[in-house]
């Protein structure tokens, strides 16, 4: 998709059922507003570093997604970061599926039995 930046907070507002945003390249941290999703099943949030290829821009020019925000000057994109779970997780009571791999995610843990956890 080569999708970049920041997941807008604008996505708990939606009512999804699933949440498929893997290997692109967001940075930075989850927003609160996404553990208001309360009949999300699926998220996939894995593979948002690390990944080494180009997007051309729908007004031209290239951007390389390896780097935060597709400039080379900010660095490398670490992906997504911050507390994935926690006390927040138990507000997504429809989830089934998280995978959250090629993240700089801390506090990763297992929430309840019955979801499948992908890290």
């Amino acid at each position: 998709n080569c999708l970049y930046g920041t997941l807008p907070p604008e996505l708990g507002e939606l009512p999804l059922k699933y949440l498929g945003l893997a290997e692109n390249a967001f940075s930075g941290f989850i927003p609160e507003t996404l553990f208001n999703l309360t009949s999300v099943e699926y998220v996939f949030l894995s593979f948002q570093n690390g990944n080494r290829w180009n997007c051309t821009r729908s007004r031209g020019g290239i951007v390389d997604i390896y780097y935060s925000h597709g400039d080379q000057a900010q660095g490398a994109n670490l992906g997504l970061q911050g507390k994935i779970l926690g006390d927040k997780i138990s507000n997504l009571s429809s989830l089934r599926t998280i995978s959250i791999t090629k993240n700089q995610f801390s506090g990763v843990s297992i929430a309840s039995s019955s979801l499948i956890f992908i890290v």
